[in-house]
């Protein structure tokens, strides 16, 4: 990427922010935040390495916010993304991916679990930066598919608000909800079997099946290890990481990507 920003001054400070908890002598200061995420994973779990990758990438596209941007035709496309990790049940540890990442990201910034749309847009509209770690996928997935469930109305509120809008109005029973620089990224799991059982053709053909990335994962179980402190140190230090950029000043980031990302 090559970096436009006004304040060079201020992007570089926050860059040594991000880099003064690394505690791990045997690493050099230079590791990036997703190789960091990584090894967090990596010493927690036999689950998919690619599966903490990806979960790593959205932490810290979510802990930027919604100002940074990349310049893309049609317009700036944002850091957001919907996260599905797909792989076999239990041996897969899905789920296991799925709290590691929760556990190090800032409370306040969570959005329940479970909610409804209604819950959902209410709580989006106090506080428009929100990560959403939803459960098993396959239930959200049946009763959207219940013509008239009240669970359906999710299909069209995570596609208008994949797309980042900077104002989203909503009239919910007598009362109207405004969203300004909406910004909602979600990760969820599911097994491949449930995934191909409860998808649509609507789902599929109508845009919502493709704002969500799916994640393969091959399994690979192997015996339990034992946890070391340096695990614990580099939870506390991805935690402190992804606060600092939560909380850094200047955040007028664009990026360009080079030819070779475009194609």
């Amino acid at each position: 990427f090559k970096i436009i920003q006004n304040n060079m001054r201020d992007r570089r400070r926050g860059a040594r922010v991000v880099n003064t908890d690394v505690k791990d002598s045997n690493k050099s200061l230079d590791l990036s935040f997703i190789q960091l995420y990584m090894d967090y994973h990596r010493m927690h779990t036999d689950a998919p390495l690619r599966f903490g990758e990806f979960l790593g990438i959205q932490l810290l596209g979510h802990a930027l916010g919604y100002e940074p941007a990349n310049l893309i035709q049609p317009k700036e496309v944002r850091h957001n993304m919907y996260v599905l990790l797909v792989g076999k049940s239990t041996i897969s540890r899905k789920s296991t991916s799925q709290q590691l990442a929760r556990d190090v990201y800032p409370v306040e910034r969570r959005a329940p679990e479970e909610t409804t749309p209604e819950q959902l847009v209410a709580l989006l509209a106090a506080q428009p930066e929100r990560l959403q770690f939803l459960g098993e996928f396959s239930r959200l997935l049946k009763a959207m598919n219940q013509r008239g469930h009240y669970m359906s109305t999710f299909i069209e509120l995570y596609n208008d608000l994949h797309g980042c809008p900077k104002h989203y109005k909503r009239e919910l029973r007598k009362e109207t909800f405004e969203i300004n620089n909406c910004y909602l990224s979600v990760n969820s799991t599911v097994t491949p079997e449930m995934l191909r059982q409860c998808l649509t053709e609507e789902l599929i053909e109508g845009g919502f099946l493709a704002r969500w990335l799916l994640v393969y994962g091959e399994p690979n179980p192997r015996p339990r290890q034992r946890l070391g402190g340096q695990a614990f140190e580099l939870r506390d230090t991805i935690s402190k990481i992804l606060n600092a950029v939560v909380n850094m000043t200047d955040k007028k980031l664009y990026f360009i990507l080079d030819d070779e990302a475009l194609k």
